[in-house]
């Protein structure tokens, strides 16, 4: 963690402002959040199957977040605000080795506002010559609402999880 930038309010958290990089070597953590499952749901034809929980009630099965080796994300926090760039992390257990990169913004009160970006590597979708002249274009996406009711914009969800597909399976 590198801060270049600090100024605090003890009384008054909103008014925090710090700026830095946050650099993170690996990490990886097991995730039930609707976010996460939003994300996945966009992007992803999987859908992992609910495992019982307590009382033998059915609940979601926590998603793998994994974020990408030598990550460096970018920072600032201001007027309750945490503005981010650089933050890159898979969803390994659905997307086997494709990164999702976020810049945006995300509220101290829950508030999203940030765009996912997924690179779909067409030239491993086959021979076709147009294809593999697309390279590596990213579709990108933005992610509003709150943690609690995340709102994914992706217009097509099939056939977003049709090219996904192909491009993980080649």
């Amino acid at each position: 963690l590198a801060v270049s930038q600090c100024k605090l309010q003890v009384q008054e958290w909103k008014a925090m402002d710090v700026e830095g990089v946050l650099q993170i070597s690996e990490a990886s953590a097991d995730i039930e959040a609707k976010l996460i499952r939003g994300i996945a749901q966009a992007f992803a034809e999987e859908k992992p199957e609910p495992e019982l929980g307590h009382a033998g009630q059915p609940e979601q099965k926590r998603l793998n977040v994994k974020l990408a080796e030598n990550n460096v994300i970018n920072f600032l926090i201001k007027d309750g605000i945490v503005h981010h760039e650089g933050l890159a992390f898979g969803l390994p257990d659905l997307l086997p080795n494709m990164l999702l990169q976020s810049e945006g913004d995300v509220g101290f009160d829950s508030s999203l506002d940030f765009e996912l970006a997924l690179e779909i590597p067409f030239e491993k979708m086959g021979d076709s010559g147009l294809l593999s002249q697309l390279g590596s274009p990213a579709l990108t996406v933005p992610v509003t609402g709150t943690f609690d009711d995340p709102e994914i914009g992706i217009g097509d969800r099939q056939l977003v999880r049709g090219f996904v597909r192909n491009a993980v399976l080649g």
